[in-house]
């Protein structure tokens, strides 16, 4: 929740509850499309989708480096439980 100049210079000058109210009240507005986690196609606008730049994260690990060190380590480790 972001509050720009205006707003931060208003709450400054009113009542603390009047404060909470503001605050309380952009909490329980109706967010966009966009913050509302999950949506189904016909919960946003035709083509929205394509107008926003989206991050998406995949679960892709580094692969391991397989070194001649690592690989005499696990040939000792092998030979240990033999």
């Amino acid at each position: 929740m972001e509050i720009d100049e205006a707003e931060k210079q208003e709450l400054e000058e009113e009542d603390p509850n009047d404060e909470i109210a503001i605050r309380e009240k952009k909490l329980i507005e109706t967010k966009p499309w966009q913050l509302k986690g999950e949506v189904r196609a016909h919960d946003r606008p035709k083509n929205a989708l394509l107008e926003e730049h989206v991050d998406v994260e995949f679960g892709v690990s580094n692969k391991v480096v397989v070194t001649k060190e690592m690989n005499a380590s696990l040939e000792d480790m092998i030979r240990q439980r033999i």
